[in-house]
């Protein structure tokens, strides 16, 4: 009986060593994959930021191109009024000068 328990205590020491190394080592993977999922973290973040980065850019360019759109649309609708007021000032004279021809 009592080489028989000495066997089982020894073969249940013998699991638990077998257990321990196997944590060991699964504890190093872990180590691993957690140091690769920090890089991966990283770079995300920084693309991330990066794309932040450009879509501001494209959006002041935007903004830009609308102003200067805009202006141009200003200018055109005050030249076209003035030439409409031009005509209008032709357009009378042209009335007044008509009756004495």
């Amino acid at each position: 009986m009592v080489g028989q328990n000495k066997d089982e205590v020894e073969e249940a020491m013998s699991m638990v060593e077998t257990l321990a190394d196997q944590l060991v080592q699964r504890e190093g993977e872990l180590l691993h994959e957690k140091s690769e999922v920090k890089k991966l973290a990283i770079l995300l973040k920084k693309a991330s930021e990066d794309a932040k980065k450009v879509v501001e850019e494209e959006r002041a360019c935007a903004r830009a191109k609308i102003e200067s759109a805009t202006a141009a649309v200003q200018r055109v609708l005050q030249a076209f009024h003035e030439h409409e007021k031009l005509s209008r000032s032709q357009e009378k004279q042209l009335r007044l000068i008509s009756p004495l021809m």
